[in-house]
């Protein structure tokens, strides 16, 4: 036989070898699609972002779905219109109601983009988003110091999201059907409905949370400051390259050129919270940051009045203190006694709703029906001209807590101490 014979049979051989592996492959294929239809119909089902908002998924899972999530904020101002945008971290997203009446009231197109863990490179791209995409008037700025510390990266979720410059849309829409991300999601919104867990946030993004009955309030406190002060994203330690000021300025200029009304705050912290920034050694960084802060808006101030008299001014607020509404003592557990919530706060770290309304109403002048205005004490209004005598206040009024309270600053010493002790036994255990 010749050699083409051979080669033509051994070509017929491997066309028909190749042909009886068709109906194997075609079955893969089609299990394979309907592998893909199946996640991608029990993640719309599920909804565990809200994305595809069906008629099922709104009735069944909509009180358990997983707001908090980068990608379940975005699709929030997706599904809006949004004209006053409240951004900063999670006390933001748990302490400042969009439907207050200082912000327009529930139509008045509020919406809270508070994201937890956040700082100002996440923050900046969800104001980029909300600024091309809604018919934004008015912005609240909530600044924390922990947003400016360069340790601070995007939280994981973050690619997965609307925000996400670098990602197409239709990377992002079959992301929400078919990764794992999204399968794990329309998995805990299953086990949150199964545990009828319905704390999850509002259509405007808003987490209303409380606490259950029986919380150890300074219990879970004193793990709050602890992770605080050892984890380098937070204070363990603090960090500002100088890289997270721009984000800040790109914020206040586009606002200015767009007309949009923006309102700069420092929300409440508590005197515990506030108390570790003293121990810890960062207090002079917390001064100095208040201090770019005003002088930044000082700055764009003074611009705005030069090209016209006529104007609007950017105000600063700032909430933090040792005092006041700050300085709430937690509740001790006492055997046999009832429990008692906490009036204005859920922990150390976050205020409540009631507290927020105040700090709102404080700012815009305008207040819940019902409900009396809060005193000029709460809250200050910082500009260069008063920012060394508010600091100087600030100084004062840690003095009357660690006087007041000293068992609370023992024992957030002892937290620090512990944190400081615990690194050096990690650094040993590394050969450091």
């Amino acid at each position: 036989m010749s050699e083409h014979a051979a080669s033509t049979n051994g070509g017929a051989g491997g066309t028909q070898l190749a042909r009886s592996h068709a109906p194997f492959v075609v079955t893969l294929l089609a299990l394979a699609a309907l592998s893909f239809c199946g996640i991608a119909a029990f993640n719309i089902g599920v909804d565990p972002f809200r994305a595809f908002r069906t008629n099922f998924s709104e009735a069944r899972f909509a009180k358990a779905w997983v707001g908090t999530r980068r990608v379940s904020k975005g699709e929030v101002l997706r599904h809006g219109e949004c004209r006053v945008l409240l951004l900063g971290t999670s006390r933001v997203e748990r302490g400042f109601d969009p439907a207050h009446p200082g912000l327009g009231g529930p139509s008045g197109g509020g919406y809270n983009m508070g994201l937890g863990a956040t700082n100002m490179w996440e923050v900046l791209r969800v104001f980029r988003y909300a600024a091309g995409h809604e018919p934004l008037e008015h912005v609240v700025l909530g600044l924390d110091m922990l947003m400016f510390n360069a340790n601070r990266q995007f939280e994981w979720d973050f690619r997965q999201s609307l925000f996400n410059e670098s990602r197409r849309y239709p990377d992002y829409r079959l992301g929400t059907l078919l990764s794992k991300y999204a399968l794990d999601s329309s998995r805990k919104v299953m086990e949150r409905t199964t545990q009828r867990v319905t704390d999850a946030n509002d259509d405007r993004g808003f987490l209303p949370s409380g606490v259950w009955e029986g919380f150890d309030y300074r219990g879970e406190s004193a793990k709050l400051l602890r992770g605080f002060m050892s984890n380098p994203k937070s204070y363990g330690p603090y960090y500002d390259d100088g890289t997270r000021w721009a984000m800040l300025q790109e914020v206040i200029d586009t606002c200015r050129a767009r007309g949009v009304g923006l309102t700069i705050v420092m929300p409440p912290s508590h005197a515990l919270d506030m108390e570790m920034l003293w121990i810890s050694g960062n207090w002079n960084a917390f001064e100095t940051w208040k201090r770019g802060i005003v002088k930044m808006v000082d700055d764009d101030n003074a611009r705005a009045r030069a090209a016209d008299p006529a104007s609007w001014e950017i105000p600063v607020w700032d909430f933090t203190t040792h005092a006041g509404r700050n300085a709430e003592e937690l509740p001790r557990r006492a055997e046999g006694a009832p429990w008692k919530p906490m009036r204005d706060w859920l922990e150390t770290s976050h205020f409540t709703k009631a507290y927020g309304d105040d700090v709102i109403a404080r700012m815009m002048g305008a207040q819940r029906a019902g409900h009396a205005m809060p005193g000029d004490d709460l809250g200050a209004l910082i500009t260069g001209q008063n920012i060394e005598a508010h600091l100087a206040r600030l100084r004062e009024d840690r003095a009357w807590f660690a006087n007041r309270y000293p068992a609370d600053a023992r024992m957030v010493l002892n937290l620090w101490e512990q944190a400081r002790k615990a690194k050096r036994e990690n650094v040993v255990e590394a050969g450091g």
